[in-house]
């Protein structure tokens, strides 16, 4: 017999009164929309110690999966009453199924379309219904990856090129480039691959005047989260950089500078990108926002700084819209010379040496170790040498693997001051 009929409310949830429902009764229940229908059937509860309180289901959001891909979602079930649940599904995908007891629904699904899906949860009491959609996309279904390309400062960066390459840049596939708003985007089929945005004259990118992104896709997925973000050469308010001459104060141009993060002990972290000084021998990077870095500058070959290493380490941290000019370094030779630094390690027991580390630091004014200058080893007769500042410098030997200096100590420590054209010798002995 007919009992009655009701609408669903706007977020889905439906009820029908109890008055013409006799206790245990075996009710049939149809639905329909937009020409879809379904039934299925429930025993129902009238009545009984306090009523029945409702249940309550949340909203289950839209899905996509890609054919054939797990993918599994579980219904928010809240009943007062602590009763028995029973789930009901109408319209999964084929290849995927539903836990009465928990209404998990999972699987693989293996039919392409847009399903909608009819969840009903039944305490004996009550019936709760959701309703949502549940896209199934081709395995061969065409992705996107798209975004937008802008200034520091948020407007947008118009006409930037962008190339796209197979995964690990191994092979090119196709150009495009920003519209009017900075955006872009490039349709492609499911993988892996590159996206390199080319920096315009006038700006570079925090990587250097060209950024990668690797990215992924699924079957009908769109990835609008591959930005970049570009930086006015020399007007963006946040820069590192420095100077760099010879001891006479002139400037050295075309000397290699590297640009990392720091780590937060103070170490280099990831490589960032690289310049060179130009003829007034400075050098600037300019960055999209603040942060700790470290400049590696490197003499021409030939060169060494005056650590007698032809690396020079400076290391600072910057606020956003502030600059740090002052990375410089002074390359021996060209002005008033400075004095050297040298010696021998020896092995025990007139033995060959090995090749070692020996590290140069500037001595404070207590004979301690301050700022560290710079590393050479030690060549196939033991011996090493820096060209050095006209000052006082510790030199620290550290023992290779299976070495030791007499007493165990696996570093060896010396002190000297060189003046301008002398050579202090400072020798080690292995044990």
């Amino acid at each position: 017999r007919f009992l009655a009929a009701t609408t669903a409310a706007g977020n889905g949830s439906w009820s029908i009164g109890n008055g013409a429902i006799r206790d245990s009764d075996l009710v049939v229940l149809a639905t329909r929309t937009n020409g879809e229908s379904s039934e299925f059937s429930t025993r129902v509860r009238v009545g009984g110690v306090g009523g029945n309180s409702a249940s309550t289901m949340a909203a289950i959001g839209d899905r996509t999966v890609g054919e054939n891909q797990w993918d599994e979602v579980t219904p928010s079930v809240a009943n007062p009453d602590g009763d028995h649940l029973v789930f009901h599904v109408h319209g999964l995908p084929r290849g995927m199924t539903i836990d009465p007891a928990t209404g998990r629904m999972s699987g693989r699904p293996s039919t392409v379309g847009v399903h909608r899906v009819i969840v009903t949860v039944d305490d004996g009491g009550s019936l709760v219904q959701r309703t949502f959609r549940w896209t199934v996309t081709s395995a061969n279904a065409p992705a996107a990856i798209g975004d937008r390309v802008t200034f520091a400062d948020g407007s947008p960066a118009a006409g930037v090129g962008i190339d796209l390459f197979s995964a690990g840049r191994a092979a090119y596939l196709t150009s495009t480039s920003t519209d009017g708003s900075g955006t872009y985007r490039l349709d492609v089929q499911p993988g892996c691959y590159v996206i390199t945005f080319l920096a315009p004259a006038g700006a570079t990118f925090d990587s250097g005047p060209f950024k990668n992104v690797d990215v992924c896709v699924g079957p009908g997925q769109t990835d609008n989260g591959v930005d970049a973000v570009l930086i006015p050469i020399g007007g963006g308010g946040t820069a590192v950089g420095g100077r760099v001459t010879d001891q006479g104060d002139t400037p050295r141009s075309g000397v290699g500078v590297d640009l990392f993060a720091q780590n937060a002990n103070g170490s280099r972290g990831n490589y960032l990108r690289s310049t060179s000084t130009g003829g007034d021998g400075t050098y600037r990077f300019d960055l999209a926002s603040g942060g700790c870095f470290v400049a590696v500058l490197i003499a021409p070959s030939g060169d060494t700084f005056t650590s007698g290493s032809r690396w020079s380490q400076q290391s600072t941290c910057v606020d956003q819209g502030t600059e740090d000019l002052a990375l410089g370094a002074t390359i021996a030779g060209g002005g008033q010379p400075g004095g050297t630094i040298a010696g021998t390690v020896s092995a025990a027991a007139g033995g060959a040496p090995p090749t070692m580390t020996v590290d140069l630091f500037a001595a404070g004014a207590d004979g301690s170790r301050a700022q560290w200058l710079g590393s050479t080893t030690t060549d196939g007769s033991g011996g090493y040498s820096f060209s050095t500042a006209p000052a006082c410098h510790v030199v620290v030997f550290i023992a290779p693997a299976g070495f030791s200096f007499p007493g165990g100590s696996t570093y060896r420590q010396g002190f000297g001051c060189p003046g301008v054209g002398e050579r202090v010798t400072i020798d080690a002995q292995l044990s």
